[in-house]
């Protein structure tokens, strides 16, 4: 239970609470993603994991640099715990997978699903940033839809050729 709420009065303040929310969800990830990176055996997934902790630092500073350039009274995050959510799931089907295949197998649909999750919350942003006139934040924002996108593309593509292990395990 909240005790204190901070109202939601105008789009630029939801537009600054979801990227503090999505500060923290990058933040995560950068911590989290080494964990997973360990238990992937196969080595594109491991080169794609370990990819993404570094982007995922990267796309912190940059979500920190349009809160200081937006004049947020506060670029500190807040918790996002859909991302915290995501990872005790992901975490937990890591330990109870029997194979390595179908850790490997986890490892993508949960990155997968962490992925969808950010391409959602950096797609909202990006439309409220076109409404808000922050050219340079959109701009910033759809490079980052298109790294995410572009690693669930990767994720698909190595689903393929893992998925059919699992199922043989």
């Amino acid at each position: 239970m909240r005790i204190l709420s901070e109202k939601i009065q105008t789009l630029q303040a939801l537009y600054l609470r979801l990227m503090r929310l999505l500060l923290s969800a990058e933040e995560m990830i950068a911590i989290k993603a080494p964990y997973l990176t360990e238990r992937a055996t196969d080595d594109q997934l491991r080169q794609v994991l370990r990819k993404q902790t570094e982007e995922g630092e990267a796309r912190a500073a940059r979500l920190r640099d349009m809160l200081n350039r937006a004049g947020s009274e506060s670029a500190a995050p807040i918790k996002c715990k859909v991302i915290y959510a995501l990872f005790d799931e992901a975490e937990e089907l890591v330990e109870d997978a029997a194979h390595d295949a179908v850790r490997d197998a986890v490892l993508i649909a949960e990155t997968q699903r962490i992925k969808h999750y950010e391409i959602a919350v950096y797609g909202a942003l990006r439309q409220f940033a076109r409404v808000l006139g922050c050219g340079e934040d959109e701009r910033l924002l759809n490079e980052t839809i298109h790294e995410e996108s572009g690693t669930d593309k990767q994720l698909s593509t190595i689903a393929e050729r893992v998925n059919p292990a699992a199922i043989a395990a």
